[in-house]
């Protein structure tokens, strides 16, 4: 069954989806990564999002709920309005004039790639970015002027928008209309999706739902008449489903009541979406302020992490296949963002032993509590990394999961 085939048949048995949930607004902190716009908000940086990933089975309503703004994409062909090709001139032209001193000098003179081009009325957006995504440049354009950003990652990353597993890093602008109740400029978010996402969505405060764009594994949510303040991103993949929210600032030195009562919080933040509750507790990791409460059930998988300035974020992944998924041996879920990586997945019968292998190289010794396997890893701030291996031990068998495939063997 496609994600597709699984929407409209939902859609037909429960109706209208309807949600909300609230983007925190996240002020940038040293080693945070991604700049922020000083004439917009930041919907979340690289190293202080909350990315969150799980199944929706909707209830209730009739029908389905309009685009709140369904951006025309016309990248080359007809259709496209009288002012698009000065804006494209004028793209060329902003760019050469802009500072461009934080990029290696053979990344200076000519723009990245077109990945995204966007216009409604008066409005338009082009945005481009190298394959890696280690830079973006936004062109935008509105009835009074053309204007060219150049977004790069901060120190001490490397990259604006790496892969981090089962997260969703964004960066983008979410403003408010002036006094007049006028938006100003388009609202838009850029970030990068997991590996296998074929289409993401935002759902905004009021109900509707704004479709984005994917390029590869880049993404873009253009909204011209604004309203992606407190808006909830979903993404769908293969066989999972991710959603991207907020996180909460606790006060003090670490306490594992207080670290499991706002992981309790940000679950609750998704209760509309059909996972109001906690699984069990299955894990729990501490390295000082630094902890984490590893949940899992046959359904779901929660990371809610600690960092050492009290950040808490909560990251859910649930199966995608209908009502009734379950995981199943081996299948795990993890994210690493720099600094600091987790691991979850679901052991086979009988596990006495696990351990994982990095990309790095670097060897991970994996807990196992109730069935299920877990752990975490320091990384360099500058490097995300990720399981290249995953072996777990019962008293007869080996089991190893590698590039995607589930073996196992005598012991």
């Amino acid at each position: 069954m496609t994600v597709d085939d699984l929407r409209t048949r939902l859609t037909e048995e429960y109706g209208e989806e309807r949600f909300t949930m609230t983007v925190t607004e996240i002020e940038q902190r040293a080693g945070t990564g991604a700049r922020r716009r000083v004439t917009g908000w930041a919907a979340a940086g690289m190293a202080a999002l909350a990315a969150v990933a799980f199944l929706v089975w909707p209830t209730g309503g009739t029908g389905i709920v309009q685009p709140l703004t369904s951006p025309s994409v016309e990248p080359t062909g007809g259709g496209e309005p009288a002012w698009h090709a000065s804006f494209v001139r004028d793209c060329e032209q902003k760019w050469l004039e802009q500072d461009r001193g934080s990029l290696p000098p053979e990344l200076r003179d000519a723009l990245p790639p077109l990945r995204f081009d966007v216009s409604r009325g008066e409005s338009g957006m082009r945005v481009f970015a190298p394959a890696d995504t280690g830079y973006v440049v936004e062109c935008e354009r509105n009835a009074r002027q053309t204007t060219v950003s150049l977004a790069t990652a901060g120190p001490p990353f490397a990259r604006l928008l790496g892969d981090t597993g089962a997260e969703l890093p964004y960066y983008g602008r979410s403003g408010f209309p002036d006094e007049n109740g006028v938006q100003q400029d388009p609202d838009f978010y850029i970030g990068r999706v997991p590996a296998g996402v074929r289409e993401i969505e935002a759902h905004v405060a009021g109900g509707g739902i704004v479709q984005g764009l994917i390029d590869d594994r880049m993404f873009l949510i253009w909204a011209p008449e604004g309203g992606l303040r407190d808006a909830t991103l979903r993404a769908f993949g293969d066989d999972r489903m991710y959603i991207a929210g907020g996180s909460e600032q606790v006060d003090g030195a670490y306490q594992e009541q207080t670290l499991a009562a706002a992981c309790g919080r940000g679950a609750a933040r998704f209760g509309r979406l059909g996972f109001p509750d906690l699984p069990t507790l299955r894990i729990g990791l501490r390295a000082g302020d630094e902890a984490g409460l590893l949940y899992g059930d046959e359904h779901l998988m929660v990371a809610c992490m600690r960092t050492a300035d009290g950040s808490v974020t909560v990251t859910e992944v649930a199966a995608l296949q209908d009502p009734s998924s379950t995981w199943h041996p081996m299948q795990f879920n993890y994210a690493d963002r720099g600094e600091r990586g987790w691991l979850l997945g679901l052991a086979p019968e009988g596990a006495v032993q696990a351990r994982a292998v990095l990309d790095s190289g670097k060897k991970v010794e994996l807990g196992l509590s109730q069935g299920w396997f877990g752990g975490w890893w320091s990384s360099p701030a500058t490097v995300a990394d990720r399981p290249a291996l995953i072996e777990v031990f019962t008293r007869t068998e080996v089991w190893q999961w590698k590039g995607g495939t589930v073996t196992h063997r005598p012991r």
